[in-house]
């Protein structure tokens, strides 16, 4: 997730590592984070802001979910530097987020999940991955955040 822009634009100030590097953002910036959800009221005009926060950095945004955004032509071609997961909280998303994310991330990579102690439900869809991904990983970082190091390709 996106959210309003201000970790996209932490990252593209402390973390790109030359002029051509960008971040590439996927979010669909919607008014409603899940239909229901207690916290909707914090999403509304989330896309302006992240475009009047954004406006002037190096940031693709692609306005859809992750699981669209994977299965666009070409996607999984990107090989990634630095990974961060912070979108849809819900087990089997974050699970299939860092999947999705593993492919596409460089052998020496990292990809970092966000929110590990926030929800159990978060907290369920990332040890499942690390489980899963164990062999083909390092566990850098485990606490609020969850940071791994991709060490080799799974296939």
């Amino acid at each position: 997730g996106a959210f309003e822009g201000l970790t996209s634009t932490y990252i593209c100030d402390n973390l790109l590592k030359d002029k051509d590097s960008r971040l590439i953002a996927i979010d669909p910036l919607t008014d409603e984070y899940l239909p229901g959800h207690e916290d909707n009221a914090l999403f509304v005009g989330q896309y302006d802001r992240f475009i009047r926060n954004t406006r002037t950095y190096p940031i693709e945004l692609m306005r859809t979910t992750s699981d669209k955004a994977f299965k666009q032509p070409g996607f999984k071609d990107y090989r990634f530097d630095f990974i961060y997961i912070d979108g849809d909280h819900r087990r089997e998303q974050v699970y299939q987020d860092g999947s999705n994310s593993f492919h596409c991330c460089r052998v020496g990579g990292h990809i970092l999940f966000d929110d590990y102690e926030w929800r159990e439900e978060t907290k369920q869809g990332i040890d499942q991955f690390l489980r899963d991904y164990g062999n083909w990983l390092e566990v850098v970082v485990k606490g609020y955040q969850v940071m791994i190091k991709k060490t080799r390709n799974r296939d």
